[in-house]
């Protein structure tokens, strides 16, 4: 299997992943939830609420967890500056728009 190869239904291996760390997890599924909702409620479209709400996954999950690895000087050793860079390259390869659609269908239902 390489990283570009579909993965549950899901666009790669990078895109199943964080999909599922965010369908998996409470805090992280409650937090996706209420952005979801939050944005269906200010977008009149699925595919205007779903490109909203693609975006604010990503600054969530890189805002939390990108930032995370790096905060307060923990990037002390290459290997440290590996990991980060290896983590940024990987959620550039993610879907986020596949993810969004999901949690887009996912609120509407209720």
């Amino acid at each position: 299997m390489t990283p570009e190869t579909e993965v549950s239904g899901y666009s790669n291996y990078f895109t199943f992943h964080c999909a599922l760390f965010l369908s998996n997890n409470r805090p992280q599924y409650d937090d996706a939830r209420d952005l979801a909702l939050t944005v269906l409620e200010e977008n009149p479209t699925d595919d205007a609420a779903s490109r909203q709400l693609a975006d604010e996954l990503e600054a969530y999950v890189e805002g939390r967890w990108l930032t995370l690895d790096c905060r307060e000087a923990a990037c002390k050793t290459d290997d440290d500056y590996l990991a980060h860079e290896l983590l940024t390259a990987a959620l550039g390869r993610v879907d986020w728009l596949q993810i969004a659609e999901e949690w887009i269908a996912t609120a509407k239902e209720g």
